[in-house]
């Protein structure tokens, strides 16, 4: 029988992202909880190695970025190559897995490194993608471990090009995947302690690369919860391998009484590679008895993965430049540029806004209320809407014949959403950009399905156009892959002449006026764009969308047949994009 791996374990966890909200660049304590202060645009691949813990990173990784992730059975797949392809779907194979996702993320799991049955495509992931930021978490750990154990550099040098003129293989004096002294631990909580320079960073051994912090915000001798069977053991001399130990835990012995005892000897919690942005920890930052200490350590990758991205475009963008200056530029050049040319953001829209005040009446006429505003330009329209905001307060009086005005943050009468109702948002999919989205699921019949777009032509009639996809499938294209919605917010002033033409227009953008001034003059976050709903029959296409990123093939829900029950025509979803709002504060 083969030496026991890691021993898979269910988990219950109670998952407390909602509750954190310190500033980043405080020291977790237990009474300070952490919150993040934005999420990022991260797209990020999440590899399950089929470990219960992996939807507990799931959560943690959803509260940090604006993007899906990514889920993939570590054997969904026959190869590293095999993934690439479906990456490409019928296109040839891109040559970076960066052309898709921005980092990695490697679960814990049962097994060991060594035996590939259990290791799937994760090994071929390391070793495909030394420029794209990799977190290995217990199994992922030690797999990076089993990965660049022997790897040396001549010299204890690390040159900026890690070729194999300067890596070397030897089997004495490496890093090795064994078994955990005293046994497999199981819910063990341990204190951590970690590698710490002058200025309480994680010790650097190169100034001139940008390096992962990923105990950042951490104090020492933090309790994280520890199952494994596995360590990444480094020998004494270890100074030239390409990956190194970070953090720490005190190491168990046996007694003589068969018992575990505590040692001067330590256990490797943490490790890094010295070039590649490549970095494992032993233990569970998921697990709810790390608690929010683990949650800042995954926010922290999460966070230099992001910077490492704009360091990457930002590398890109000086790459253009120079060759701009070259005039016998060769087909390298013409690759970066492409390559720049697919991350750049490309925005798709302008916003130009017009404040239109009470006060711009000279107090002659009354301001009028929602109701008369939406009655009296979208109520006769076919397709309009009317959302209220639930942010903002409200101040209220006890009574008609009570002068005290009571604070909105503690209303004494009064709905709870009424009083936070600041903003009414209003309009409809008559603009020249607007344009209104059906979408039939499939609990609709074969030939009922499939997306349609309406679109209006010279203000008139519109046009349809049916699309073989479904709902999330288009908003995602169209919203999430674009990279961006908008670039800009522009301010837009204009007088009238008593014969009614147009006099002046003055248009302004608010960039111009520093950071805090579209929040000062734009008080909401709507900007316009898609507008509907989804209906709960979605929820096929979400469970064939999870399925197929897992490497499932086929989908149940395909074959759906048709109840009777469902109305064919009510659509499973409909949008409609607003070009054109009005917004009543």
């Amino acid at each position: 029988s083969k030496i026991p791996g890691n021993s898979q374990q269910v988990n219950i966890e109670l998952l407390r992202s909602n509750e954190f909200s310190i500033n980043s660049n405080e020291v977790i304590h237990s009474a300070s909880p952490f919150k993040p202060q934005k999420q990022l645009d991260l797209r990020i691949l999440l590899i399950d190695n089929h470990d219960s813990y992996t939807y507990n990173l799931y959560q943690y990784l959803s509260t940090m970025t604006t993007q899906p992730v990514t889920v993939v059975m570590n054997d969904a797949y026959s190869s590293w190559g095999d993934f690439m392809q479906h990456l490409s779907g019928n296109a040839s194979p891109t040559n970076s897995l960066r052309d898709h996702f921005d980092c990695v993320i490697l679960s814990p799991g049962p097994g060991q490194p060594a035996c590939s049955d259990d290791m799937g495509i994760v090994l071929e992931a390391i070793r495909s993608n030394s420029d794209i930021p990799i977190l290995g978490v217990c199994l992922g750990h030690q797999a990076l471990g089993y990965v660049y154990g022997n790897d040396k550099v001549r010299n204890n040098l690390l040159p900026d090009d890690m070729s194999s003129d300067y890596i070397i293989s030897n089997n004495d004096q490496g890093a090795e995947v064994k078994l955990a002294p005293c046994g497999p631990v199981h819910g063990l909580m341990s204190s951590v302690f970690w590698l710490e320079d002058d200025d309480g960073n994680v010790g650097n051994r190169s100034n001139h690369r940008l390096t992962c912090q990923l105990f950042e915000g951490l104090p020492q001798n933090f309790d994280v919860v520890r199952y494994h069977s596995l360590v990444v053991e480094f020998s004494e001399n270890h100074d030239n391998l390409v990956i190194e130990p970070i953090a720490w835990c005190d190491s168990l012995k046996s007694s003589a009484k068969n018992e575990c005892e505590p040692q001067h000897a330590t256990i490797c919690m943490a490790l890094r590679h010295k070039k590649y942005p490549h970095y494992g920890v032993q233990f569970h930052p998921e697990s709810i008895g790390t608690g929010e200490v683990g949650y800042r350590l995954i926010w922290n990758f999460c966070h230099f993965a992001d910077r490492y991205k704009a360091r990457r475009r930002q590398q890109l963008g000086k790459s253009i430049r120079a060759s701009f200056h070259d005039t016998n530029r060769d087909s390298s050049n013409s690759e970066i540029e492409v390559d720049a040319r697919q991350n750049r953001i490309q925005p798709l829209h302008r916003v130009f806004i017009h404040k239109i005040r009470s006060a711009d009446n000279g107090g002659k006429m009354k301001t009028p209320s929602p109701e008369v505003v939406f009655g009296e330009l979208y109520s006769s329209r076919p397709n309009s809407f009317w959302l209220d905001s639930s942010t903002g307060s409200t101040c209220f009086r006890k009574s008609d014949s009570d002068d005290q005005i009571i604070n909105g943050d503690v209303p004494v009468e009064g709905c709870p959403i009424s009083s936070n109702s600041r903003f009414s948002i209003m309009g409809s999919d008559d603009g020249p950009l607007s344009r209104k989205i059906e979408y039939f699921g499939r609990e609709h019949g074969p030939e009922r399905r499939g997306l349609s777009i309406f679109q209006a032509h010279n203000g008139r009639c519109k046009s349809e156009k049916r699309i073989d996809t479904d709902i999330l499938s288009y908003l995602r294209e169209n919203l999430v892959k674009g990279s961006g919605f908008v670039d800009a917010v522009y301010l837009l002033d204009f007088a009238t002449c008593y014969d009614g033409t147009e006099d002046e227009i003055s248009i302004r953008t608010l960039a111009e006026f520093g950071e805090n001034a579209i929040s000062e003059e734009i008080p909401f976050d709507y900007r316009g764009g898609y507008i509907g709903y989804l209906g709960y029959e979605v929820r096929h296409d979400t469970q064939c969308w999870i399925l197929e990123q897992e490497g499932v093939q086929g989908c149940v829900a395909n074959d759906r047949k048709n109840s009777g029950k469902t109305n064919p025509n009510v659509p499973t979803a409909a949008f409609i994009f607003a070009d054109r709002s009005l917004v009543y504060d």
